[in-house]
């Protein structure tokens, strides 16, 4: 990946409060409405978020004339609220307006055995989604690592009504125990494997540039000997989720004293899998920065 993530999340403070008191109201019905216009808002107002846009538009092949680029990054930004305006009605407790396609029970199969396993996603879709979804209709034990640095007030407001746990990470050696004794207990950690906050990580292929990603997830699998699946939730029409779930199985090191081979191989196939995901459903992309910038 390009340059680390910062942890700051679009739309603000005002913005995320604004619909999560819509979301509570009798004006959720409304919402299509009031995500119009705020997409047109961040057309205009979000530089560094339309340059990323179109850079992605650009390299799936989208871009074209001005017209076309701008319809672009104004759906980008349109199903990024809407992204945003389920993930909070679903984790304030509607969770039954809404309709899962979910995955084959097989794939949490070695839950049910006592092994703790690994999901290993990223912000395409919706993590939430899934996430309540699983302990709300699965009973699964789940546990979210994310960024300590998000901001508190995006963070307070999203803990309201979530039914999963967050374990939040600054990548040292006490994260990385923590992690290692919630897989012992036999229970789920969800990661995410596109965004990087330090220099730390692999360069690997996407979207016809280089990027780099994160080798925690892979290191974690490996270290805990814990079934590794690349797992996401997404949009498929209007208050409908399908989960694509697909095991990888458990990670070995072909060779202890060069595990970054074996760190680049498995980012670069989750990379693959990633890219072609995206191009399925570009819109659902929810990384408004460069990806590419710095990329050696």
């Amino acid at each position: 990946m390009g340059s680390a993530w910062t942890g700051q999340s679009r739309g603000g403070r005002f913005g995320n409060a604004f619909m999560h008191a819509v979301i509570r109201s009798p004006l959720y019905r409304l919402t299509p409405v009031f995500l119009f216009f705020i997409a047109l808002f961040f057309v205009f107002v979000s530089p560094k978020g339309t340059r990323a846009s179109f850079e992605l538009a650009d390299r799936l092949g989208r871009g074209g004339n001005l017209w076309r680029r701008f319809f672009f990054l104004w759906r980008h930004n349109y199903m990024f609220g809407t992204l945003l305006v389920d993930r909070f009605a679903i984790i304030s407790g509607n969770i039954d307006r809404y309709t899962f396609d979910r995955p084959d029970v097989s794939v949490i199969a070695p839950l049910e055995e006592g092994r703790g396993m690994i999901f290993l996603s990223a912000h395409l879709g919706s993590w939430d989604v899934m996430g309540q979804m699983l302990v709300v209709k699965r009973a699964v034990p789940v546990n979210l690592v994310m960024y300590a640095g998000v901001q508190p007030e995006l963070k307070a407001m999203m803990e309201r009504g979530r039914q999963f746990k967050v374990i939040e990470t600054d990548g040292s050696p006490a994260t990385a125990a923590q992690l290692l004794h919630v897989l012992q207990e036999g229970e789920l950690v969800a990661m995410m494997g596109d965004r990087i906050h330090s220099a730390a990580g692999v360069e690997v292929d996407f979207l016809g540039g280089k990027v780099r990603l994160p080798v925690g997830p892979f290191a974690l699998a490996a270290m805990a000997h814990a079934p590794l699946v690349y797992a996401f939730a997404l949009r498929d029409g209007t208050r409908r989720y399908r989960f694509v779930a697909e095991p990888v199985g458990e990670l070995r090191y072909t060779d202890r004293r060069n595990k970054q081979a074996d760190h680049q191989r498995w980012a670069q196939a989750f990379a693959t899998r990633l890219e072609a995901l995206v191009r399925e459903h570009p819109f659902q992309w929810g990384n408004f920065f460069s990806l590419w910038e710095d990329a050696s």
